[in-house]
């Protein structure tokens, strides 16, 4: 259920004893009216109070385009090349999983075996929070509502949720199985998951970087000997 900027989804957790009448918003989310009829679900109870999330998202962004450049950086580097710009331009035409080959590729050719390890670690640390930063920056803020009964009583608790729906149906019938973790957490994010996953980014910009300051060290002889 679309509204406004977010969904609204609802996940039963049990089977219920009675239906539920559920109230959709028609009112300012921070001021809810405190006149609630027992039995019924008012929505804009659950709704977010803040603007937090939204900051949230944005640290993501940036440090995710810090990761971006880094990276852009240590594909010049191992291109052997000083004119940044070019290969930016070449850069900035790939797909991340383009990207992180053609890096793993360059390693290939002309690191050590230890520089080959170590890259092939980054590169790989690279490609997972890619994962990651696909459902978050092309996903949706979505309020989940989910329902219990404890003691005869109808329980319900929320959260808010940022998710790319899978396309594919058996995945979007795993998704909506609230026992389901593995799937529900590839597909679905918590502000405090992409708290986390920023962190994430802020190391693994800082670790490209300083990859990309000892990568002389790195190279095969020959490789260091055209550039001395």
């Amino acid at each position: 259920m679309a509204l406004g900027p977010y969904s609204i989804r609802f996940v039963m957790r049990d089977t219920l004893p009675h239906n539920l009448e559920v109230i959709l918003p028609n009112a300012d989310p921070t001021k809810p009216d405190p006149l609630r009829e027992d039995g019924k679900i008012y929505i804009p109870d659950f709704m977010p109070k803040t603007r937090d999330h939204y900051t949230i998202l944005g640290e993501f962004v940036g440090d995710w385009g810090r990761v971006e450049t880094n990276l852009a950086f240590l594909f010049n580097a191992l291109l052997g090349k000083t004119d940044i710009q070019s290969s930016w331009t070449v850069f900035s035409k790939m797909g991340m999983k383009q990207v992180i080959d053609a890096v793993n590729g360059l390693g290939t050719l002309k690191l050590t075996d230890e520089g080959i390890a170590a890259l092939v670690a980054l590169m790989e640390r690279t490609s997972k929070l890619n994962s990651k930063r696909n459902v978050i920056v092309h996903g949706h803020w979505c309020l989940e509502l989910f329902f219990w009964v404890y003691k005869g009583d109808v329980r319900v608790g929320s959260h808010l949720l940022r998710i790319v729906q899978p396309d594919d149906h058996r995945l979007q019938k795993e998704f909506n199985d609230p026992k389901n973790q593995k799937v529900r957490t590839k597909y679905s994010f918590t502000p405090k998951r992409i708290a986390a996953a920023t962190n994430d980014a802020v190391s693994l910009a800082k670790d490209l970087t300083d990859f990309r300051q000892t990568l002389e060290g790195y190279l095969l002889p020959e490789d260091q000997a055209q550039k001395q």
